[in-house]
Formats: C-alpha cells, structure tokens, sequence
C-alpha cells in the first residue's frame, strides 16, 4: 500500500510540476545592436525588418537582415525553452539561427524546431534560460536577391520528462505552448506592398515594459494594429 502511495504522490508532484510552467513565463523582446532590451513584443504580432547589414554590392561579403528579437525569462526561476519556428516563404538565400550559439540553417520553406529533434523525435539538448535573462534569437535572413522571408517563431516552455535516450541524454516534453511572433524579412522594394496592410480596425498602445495604456504620453510605445483579415503589426511610435 506504502508503494502505491509512494507512485501517486510522484505522480502528483509530476503534475504539479508541469501545471507550474506558463507560457507567461517567457516573452519575446525587442533588442539593439548592443543586445539591450528596448521594448516587448506582443503576443502574435506581425512585424517587418528591413535593416541590411553588411553590403550586398561588395562579392565578398554576405549580406543580412536581424529579426532583432530575443527570448526573455520573467519567471522567478530558470526555464528551459525549446523554439519552433515555420519558414512560410523565403525567395532566395538562407535562414541562420543561432539561439545558444549552435547554428541551424535553412535553405528551404518548412517547420523546423531549436535545437532539432533527435532520430528517435525526443527534444534534447535543451539550455536553461536564467531567470530575467534576455538571451537573442540570432535569427537572421542572409538574402541573395530582393524579396521577402517570412518566419513564425514559437517559444515553448519544458520539463524534464525524467527519461533520458540512449541512457545519456535527457528528454524533455512542451509543457505551456507560446508566445509567437511572424517576422517580414524585407530586401528592396519587391515584396513590400505584400506586407503593406489598409487601416487597422482596432489600435493598442503599449509601453516599453509590456503594459497597455489607453492614452500615451511622451514617450516611446508599442503600436499594435489589428486588421480586418485577422492580422496584427507592431510598431514602435513616439508621443
């Protein structure tokens, strides 16, 4: 009886463990060349960067565009987050992440996860985000020619699963799904008017720490712009 006890309370645990992460947990933020947060991005925001780095005349060099995001932990303890992410057009080039410093590349459209899934389909390899830290995406379009790369990021919070594959590597599952971002990589002037929306239906405001507020002041915000069609774009204003 004492055994069976013993399995319910760990089952329990394990729950409790589980229902304790939120998506709320972490949060994607705005970023500078310098790697300071400068703002939050909303929940399922839509938003277009089109600041080249690098020279695309000069045959020598490989030209970019920074996402200029980042992942930041807000819990009181440190998470572990796993990135899903859904390249829906990409023209030419290649796609570069390099969330904890390992780089994954992309030449093709499709669904990928950061890190990859292993042979077996388990998520390993997963680091640990402190608590407060605020670590980049380092996800970047390395363009060829003009034309827009799309990109939807998904951050989801894990737990250890208590399991390891091939008795090395620790498994993990999603525990809370979220936030995500789409993200318009914008070289020239093609593909430009395809992220160009008509008038939103609705506006929010948004301060630097994430908070609404229904009348700015001076100062720097968030715009987010809701769209007849369901979409959403953000955009830094100032008051």
């Amino acid at each position: 009886m004492k055994k069976i006890y013993s399995i319910l309370a760990m089952l329990c645990f394990g729950a409790a463990s589980l229902s304790a992460q939120s998506a709320s947990d972490i949060q994607f933020v705005y970023i500078n060349a310098d790697g300071n947060e400068t703002g939050v991005v909303a929940d399922n925001a839509v938003i277009t960067v089109n600041t080249v780095e690098g020279d695309p005349n000069d045959e020598f060099s490989d030209p970019f565009i920074s996402s200029g995001l980042a992942i930041k932990n807000v819990a009181a303890n440190g998470r572990r987050v796993q990135l899903e992410y859904e390249i829906t057009a990409m023209p030419n080039g290649r796609h570069d992440i390099c969330f904890f410093g390992t780089c994954l590349s992309d030449n093709q459209t499709g669904k990928q996860t950061y890190p990859r899934l292993s042979a077996k389909g388990n998520i390993i390899g997963l680091n640990a985000l402190k608590a407060g830290s605020v670590t980049s995406l380092q996800a970047e379009w390395y363009f060829t020619a003009e034309g827009t790369t799309t990109v939807v990021y998904k951050a989801n919070v894990c737990t250890a699963t208590g399991e390891t594959e091939d008795k090395v590597n620790p498994t993990y599952q999603v525990a809370a799904q979220g936030p995500t971002v789409t993200v318009n990589y914008v070289y020239g002037e093609t593909g430009i008017d395809d992220v160009t929306i008509d008038n939103p239906v609705a506006t929010e405001y948004y301060n630097m720490a994430g908070c609404r507020v229904e009348a700015p002041e001076n100062g720097i915000y968030i715009e987010r712009n809701v769209y007849a069609n369901g979409k959403v774009a953000t955009k830094k204003v100032v008051f």
